[in-house]
């Protein structure tokens, strides 16, 4: 398990990552290390881990930044 804030650009982090975690005020805790994408325009579908990340990153707030 690992946590991270919740502006950290992670897969775990992102609001189209598919993995199991936990969300919280200001952090967000993976359950499991790997998750699937679920970017239709990125990596869609396929296998990723916790503390990767790509530039279609989106945050549970709509920040993109």
């Amino acid at each position: 398990m690992s946590i991270y804030g919740k502006y950290d650009k992670t897969c775990a982090t992102c609001l189209y990552w598919k993995g199991k975690r936990q969300i919280e005020f200001k952090f967000i805790e993976a359950m499991e290390c790997e998750g699937k994408c679920g970017c239709e325009e990125g990596f869609y579908d396929l296998k990723t881990t916790d503390a990767s990340c790509c530039s279609d990153w989106k945050g549970f707030s709509g920040q993109e930044e």
